[in-house]
């Protein structure tokens, strides 16, 4: 029995050093010899392991029936909560993840920062379950048939930009193909997933030059939900990067690092010079968002201990001088970066962005098409 139990833990253990330590330590040592070593490895196909290793432990420890979904380009893969042939969607792309349960107060330590990933870095985690389910729940509870389709999309450094956006645009398409119409459909995510979110939307409201990427909306999709979206790497040194990094789970240089990784090798620093903001909703003209209509409504949320702040309240700002859209937006005052997802990550009761968040997204699906 006692030999049983050690091999247990030997084996949890492993697990963790390899799913969470590894990749972390990649983004915070700097080692040259690590980071090679480390890109030998089969990267990609570990995180894919981990991501579909988690959804599948959870749904059997909550009683849901897996339900994965492989996309056309064969490699993408979309992980539903709830039955595929539900009356309305979310489309959910997860963000940032944090290898241990963090506590419900906002103050954070350097090495609990440490022990966070995100950034496209590290896959879904059961926090982002637990979310989705939540959401779902109130919505079966205000008498909505949602069901949650999260996307599986590739990690960096081996998959930089675009290649999220595009498996988002794959991931619309097939719902489409599956008869949902824009008008049934809200999409959304968390830090880099508000951030991929923004990239799907500016490729419907300014289509990339692709033919295959091409998705053509017969009307405006239902809404959008941005919570702590990354939108601009182009001024790190804002009020809110150097007054709050001591209460924030993030930082300069973590955002430095996983920026760097998202874009190297991609054409984000051309289209950005070029003032194409399919890569970044902040770091381009203004203009590039007037007469935006692609989505009906609109809530982007955010916490004020958070570095991403000053970003967050200035693209509201952009959205509501250019887009013709119902905006609404929910700056936290005791909330850091994610607030929900910490929340349910660490088994927290939900916070002030959790709440305007569910109710919004049940007040969208509940309003008069």
């Amino acid at each position: 029995m006692a030999s049983a139990m050690a091999a247990s833990s030997k084996a949890r253990l492993l697990f963790n050093f390899i799913i969470f330590v590894l990749p972390i330590a990649a983004w915070n040592i700097p080692k040259t010899v690590l980071r090679a070593w480390l890109q030998r490895l089969p990267v990609g196909l570990s995180a894919k392991n981990a991501f579909l290793h988690t959804y599948r432990q959870w749904a059997i420890s909550v009683g849901f029936r897996p339900e994965i979904e492989t996309l056309s380009d064969n490699a993408t893969r979309l992980m539903w909560l709830g039955s595929p042939k539900s009356e309305k969607v979310i489309l959910f792309f997860h963000g940032k993840l944090s290898s241990h349960s963090q506590r419900c107060a906002v103050k954070s330590t350097d090495s609990e920062r440490r022990a966070i990933g995100g950034g496209y870095v590290m896959p879904l985690s059961e926090g982002h379950l637990n979310w989705m389910v939540y959401t779902s729940g109130k919505c079966r509870n205000a008498g909505l048939d949602v069901s949650v389709a999260i996307l599986e999309y590739d990690l960096i450094p081996k998959h930089p930009y675009p290649r999220q956006m595009i498996q988002g645009i794959i991931a619309l398409k097939s719902l489409l193909s599956r008869g949902y119409s824009p008008n049934d459909i809200i999409i959304g995510g968390d830090s880099a997933g508000g951030h991929l979110s923004l990239s799907l939307l500016s490729h419907l409201h300014h289509p990339r030059p692709e033919s295959d990427l091409i998705v053509e909306l017969k009307e405006p999709l239902r809404g959008c939900f941005l919570v702590s979206p990354l939108v601009s790497l182009s001024n790190l040194e804002t009020r809110s990067y150097n007054e709050r990094c001591s209460a924030d789970v993030l930082s300069k240089n973590l955002i430095r690092e996983w920026g760097d990784a998202l874009i190297k090798n991609s054409p984000w620093r051309e289209e950005i010079r070029n003032g194409l903001g399919w890569g970044m909703a902040l770091d381009v003209p203004e203009k590039w968002w007037q007469g935006f209509d692609i989505a009906k409504r609109i809530i982007v949320t955010g916490g004020h201990e958070e570095i991403f702040r000053d970003h967050i309240t200035a693209f509201i700002e952009v959205l509501r001088r250019n887009a013709s859209v119902h905006l609404t937006s929910h700056m936290a005052l005791d909330e850091a970066h994610d607030g929900p997802l910490m929340e349910f990550r660490s088994h927290c009761l939900p916070g002030s962005s959790t709440k305007a968040l569910t109710e919004w997204i049940i007040a969208t699906f509940s309003e008069d098409s």
